[in-house]
């Protein structure tokens, strides 16, 4: 019972990545090179690495601790930066935006995820040619993608602690 699940998750990725040609796109300064690079996306392949993160979170195994969640929010803010035209600086401050949403999401926790965003993410995808007022846009875009992502998460998943800790286990920790 407890093998099937990740099991069938593994199965499910190794599908996913033998029809990708074990390549499911960039990470995210790919991502942000592909921007900068004046690529299209190719929905096709952001479209299997999101399969690929949701069978293997689903399944309960680990990317490592926010990985998946980083990754679906940029390629998601990079998918609507590029549909709706917006200019490269624009775009850079999505991905931050988008990954901090990603992690709002993924753990509860809108301000660690703007912390992330902002001291992890957002020097990573700034360059030079950015301006300064793009720049400054960022933290109150980083602070409202978590904040609406992490509303929308509790109103759909309801509110409450994300993980139980059942009495007996506090009370046998206690004993020791």
């Amino acid at each position: 019972e407890y093998v099937l699940f990740p099991l069938l998750g593994g199965l499910s990725v190794a599908a996913i990545m033998a029809i990708q040609g074990n390549n499911l796109g960039p990470g995210v300064k790919g991502i942000v090179q592909e921007i900068d690079d004046g690529k299209n996306i190719d929905l096709f392949k952001y479209g299997s690495k999101t399969a690929a993160a949701v069978a293997t979170l689903g399944s309960g195994v680990s990317l490592g601790p926010e990985g998946p969640a980083v990754e679906l929010g940029a390629g998601m803010s990079r998918i609507i930066s590029e549909k709706l035209e917006m200019p490269r600086d624009v775009s850079h401050v999505m991905i931050s935006a988008g990954c901090a949403a990603g992690v709002a999401a993924g753990f509860n926790a809108p301000l660690s995820a703007i912390v992330f965003a902002l001291e992890i993410v957002q020097p990573s995808v700034v360059d030079d040619k950015d301006s300064p007022k793009t720049i400054r846009a960022a933290a109150p875009s980083v602070f409202v993608a978590a904040s609406v992502s992490a509303i929308i998460c509790d109103l759909l998943l309801g509110g409450g602690e994300t993980f139980e800790v059942q009495k007996e286990l506090i009370r046998m920790l206690g004993e020791n």
